[in-house]
């Protein structure tokens, strides 16, 4: 996938660096896409908070892009490769996500066959609406994961 992001580091839970990163990147996304054809924003969580200081933890919010559009200047163009992951899809507010992450990476993989790979954790999400953070999201949260 060809996707363009916007980077922030510090604490994955910092409402302070996080909220307004995702309203640029979702001003972005309305001013590309018609929400019939929106590809949703993506979060790409490069470091696990229980190993790296928060001050370190790298968090993307990325858009996939269309082989025509170009990313802007103040927009970092990259790929995502494909990988082999375990999958979850509900529809939740922003401030409830942390909770379906806890429950991957703390409940169900330790019980399962699998470990974490080392490609970033990802999660897709479309937005019904606005961008109002208290509006539920249909949110795809993927586990990279390889056989234990």
């Amino acid at each position: 996938k060809r996707i363009t992001y916007l980077r922030s580091v510090g604490a994955y839970l910092d409402e302070q660096q996080l909220v307004p990163l995702q309203h640029n990147l979702c001003t972005l996304t309305q001013a590309t896409f018609t929400s019939e054809k929106c590809p949703g924003c993506m979060a790409i969580i490069h470091d696990r908070p229980e190993i790296t200081p928060a001050e370190k933890c790298r968090y993307d919010a990325a858009i996939e892009l269309p082989e025509s559009l170009q990313a802007g200047h103040e927009f970092i163009e990259s790929t995502l490769p494909s990988i082999t992951a375990a999958t979850l899809e509900v529809q939740c507010p922003l401030q409830d996500i942390r909770y379906y992450w806890s429950y991957l990476l703390f409940e169900w993989l330790p019980k399962s066959a699998f470990e974490l790979d080392s490609h970033p954790l990802t999660q897709t999400q479309k937005r019904f609406g606005t961008c109002n953070p208290l509006e539920n999201l249909s949110v795809t949260f993927h586990l990279p994961i390889r056989p234990a």
